[in-house]
């Protein structure tokens, strides 16, 4: 069995906080990924206070938007004293922002207002390519899996756009759309009794644009 496997490593963690007069204290990471949720801690140290609402913004600061900043995206919360809670922003596949910005309001009983400048992640997926052997004869049936990571390990669950090449590449089988259980692909396909000899690929492309290769 073949693997590729590209890894992708980030530094993540921490882009904010905020302490105001211990009354709160806000944590988010700095990579904004497409496809995946962006979650916010929010914590309410002070005790007598009832509950707070949290609201956040994503919006596009780039200077070339003469009208101001743009807003592309908005969650609200309610979070209660003492206990940490979590803002989650569903981040849409086709997000395109040069220059982002998360802008947070606190609502009474606690006022606040703080703003932090984060960037959308370009290579945000690792594309994994199984073929069940690496050698194969005439007439044989060629089984893969196809199969891909965030940096964070959660699966994309969305399709898959793949080819398969004999040596002098000719495309013998394309698909397009296709998606799996789980975010897994699986397919096969049968050899003919005189089939070129040499080196195959098989070429997987996501909906994002992320690529990968496996030969066989």
């Amino acid at each position: 069995m073949r693997m590729k496997l590209n890894l992708i490593l980030f530094v993540f963690y921490l882009v904010f906080q905020e302490c105001q007069g211990g009354k709160y204290f806000i944590s988010a990471p700095r990579n904004v990924v497409p496809g995946t949720a962006y979650d916010i801690s929010v914590d309410i140290l002070k005790q007598d206070i009832g509950n707070v609402t949290v609201e956040a913004i994503l919006q596009d600061y780039s200077f070339s938007i003469p009208e101001g900043p743009k807003s592309l995206l908005t969650a609200n919360g309610t979070f209660s004293p003492g206990v940490r809670g979590t803002l989650s922003m569903p981040i849409d596949f086709n997000l395109h922002c040069s220059y982002c910005r998360i802008l947070l309001k606190g609502y009474n009983p606690l006022q606040f207002e703080q703003d932090i400048f984060i960037q959308i992640s370009s290579d945000i997926l690792s594309i994994l390519i199984q073929t069940d052997k690496a050698i194969y004869k005439p007439k044989e049936r060629v089984n893969f899996r196809i199969l891909a990571a965030y940096y964070n390990l959660q699966l994309y669950t969305g399709t898959f756009h793949y080819e398969i090449l004999d040596p002098y590449d000719n495309k013998i089988n394309v698909l397009s759309g296709v998606s799996g259980t789980f975010g897994v692909v699986e397919g096969f396909f049968d050899l003919s009794d005189q089939p070129s000899f040499g080196t195959w690929k098989i070429n997987v492309r996501t909906e994002v644009n992320i690529s990968q290769r496996a030969y066989f």
